[in-house]
């Protein structure tokens, strides 16, 4: 996916042509599951599970269950294939000296 196909697609879901806060968001999440340990992201906050699921719809990210050894009802977040060109993406348009 590219910043393009993602415009194009929060568009269509959102019906509204301005979603720069919905890529920031976008782009926040991936750039922090990539720079996590070992690019997997643990996370056992409720408040944002909600926001990562979103993300793992666009198949941009993967979401599986902690481990048995963890805290009870965390997450890893892994990016997709899509994510990580996602990313790049943003990086080399430099997405995130502008956001």
């Amino acid at each position: 996916m590219n910043m393009n196909d993602l415009e194009r697609n929060l568009k269509e879901v959102s019906g509204r042509d301005d979603n720069k806060q919905q890529m920031r968001a976008i782009a926040h999440w991936l750039n922090r599951i990539k720079n996590s340990d070992n690019g997997i992201y643990r996370c056992w906050n409720e408040d944002e599970v909600p926001s990562l699921t979103k993300v793992e719809r666009m198949k941009l990210i993967t979401l599986t269950e902690g481990d048995s050894d963890e805290k009870i009802g965390t997450v890893h977040a892994r990016l997709t294939r899509d994510g990580e060109q996602l990313l790049d993406e943003f990086t080399h348009a430099g997405f995130f000296m502008k956001a």
